[in-house]
């Protein structure tokens, strides 16, 4: 499996970077990026009344919800680029790669890809250390990664289930990605939740899992983990949805990627 993922990450990256170049601008865009919202947070007076106990800067505040998004964003988006990437690369490739299939090739080109993301996901943070004051506690990195592993299986469980959608219908991804988009921001990625109405509120944190995952990594609540037995069942939800779709994937005839006119 490590010569497999190792070998994608390789094709991917010629696939992905024809230029070295644009490799360095997608980094460059990264940094640009935070600087925006280190400088844009400047002038932003956190109001107390709707932070609650956040004592934080307002780039803190918008800062660890993009880090923490960075993971599940790209469990659920990954499975259907697999399946692009599948079809570009035509099926004699996919069976050279992955001899087990498409799922197995999903989970190949997933590792492949995360590998990428937390490489900049320690660069990102790296930055933030030297460069935009950003200094938390040091309880947030272990709560950062136990939150990341809790939510997991979860996201990759949607990640399989948009795939499976994918290969049914042909088309979605554009639908998935402005669907995450706008649930994390109704989840309280620029603002708190606590500035919608009590109905609103519930009903935000009835429908959205987004919502759980930023709320945990917010710097206010560093004094405690925050987790309550309700956290709990995002894993299995995600066990379930693996359990369910994984092996449907699996079992796809791979030949129907190249019969049906799915959208690349």
């Amino acid at each position: 499996m490590i010569k497999r993922v190792a070998h994608l990450f390789l094709i991917d990256l010629n696939y992905r970077y024809e230029k070295k170049v644009y490799l360095l601008l997608e980094f460059m865009a990264e940094l640009f990026a935070l600087w925006v919202l280190y400088k844009s947070s400047k002038v932003l007076l956190l109001n107390s009344t709707y932070f609650e106990d956040f004592r934080y800067s307002y780039f803190d505040f918008v800062f660890v919800a993009e880090m923490i998004l960075r993971i599940p964003s790209l469990l659920t988006r990954t499975g259907i680029e697999a399946i692009k990437f599948a079809k570009n690369y035509r099926v004699l490739y996919l069976l050279m790669v992955s001899p087990k299939g498409l799922g197995q090739f999903i989970l190949d080109f997933l590792l492949s890809r995360l590998a990428k993301e937390v490489i900049k996901i320690v660069f990102i943070f790296t930055f933030a250390l030297l460069f935009f004051d950003f200094s938390p506690p040091r309880i947030f990195y272990a709560k950062f990664f136990f939150i990341t592993f809790l939510f997991f299986p979860f996201f990759l469980g949607l990640g399989f289930l948009s795939s499976w959608l994918y290969l049914i219908f042909g088309r979605g991804e554009n639908l998935l990605m402005k669907g995450f988009s706008v649930l994390a921001v109704l989840s309280g990625l620029y603002f708190p939740t606590t500035i919608y109405s009590e109905h609103m509120k519930q009903a935000v944190e009835l429908l959205s899992p987004i919502e759980y995952l930023i709320k945990l990594t917010r710097l206010g609540s560093e004094q405690y983990l925050g987790f309550s037995p309700k956290h709990f069942i995002f894993p299995i939800l995600g066990f379930l949805l693996i359990f369910i779709f994984y092996p449907k994937i699996k079992k796809f005839n791979m030949k129907k990627i190249y019969e049906f006119d799915y959208k690349i």
